[in-house]
């Protein structure tokens, strides 16, 4: 049940201390960085989307991880476009596994004409074990490349 705005008013009369406290930790001057909350003594946020324009609240995005910069590569977004990107990620990524299974159907059905070809194929298809679950089209790509480059 939720409380009412009397039981609200209340608490907010008895506990101002806390409350004043909560407001100096929250996310204003904080953000997510690696399952962990950073503290700084700014607010690094403008209130703007980047992507769409929209005012309000609104979350650090990282496009890259940076150990000694937490902040470098981060986009300020609203919540609604930090879904989508994180949608548009995830959906990506599920295309990829999905053109390495194909990719890896293809190796497998194929008939190979030398010993050479062959021992690629299998040298490839140990590497793939290596990664799964997700091995993304362009993982194999690179793998097999390397693989040949070896061989040369």
């Amino acid at each position: 049940m939720k409380p009412t705005m009397e039981v609200r008013k209340r608490y907010r009369e008895n506990n101002r201390e806390t409350i004043n406290e909560n407001n100096k930790r929250t996310n204003k001057f904080a953000f997510r960085y690696k399952n962990k909350t950073i503290y700084l003594g700014y607010n690094p946020r403008k209130g703007v989307c980047l992507k769409c324009g929209k005012e309000g609240k609104t979350v650090l995005h990282h496009e890259k991880y940076d150990d000694q910069n937490p902040l470098a590569h981060t986009t300020e977004v609203c919540y609604k476009c930090h879904k989508k990107i994180h949608d548009d990620i995830h959906k990506r990524n599920q295309e990829d596994a999905n053109s390495g299974k194909k990719l890896k159907e293809w190796f497998e059905n194929s008939k190979l004409e030398t010993v050479k070809e062959h021992k690629i194929v299998e040298r490839l298809e140990e590497k793939i074990k290596e990664l799964e679950p997700l091995t993304s089209y362009g993982e194999i790509k690179s793998i097999l490349q390397n693989i040949k480059e070896e061989k040369r």
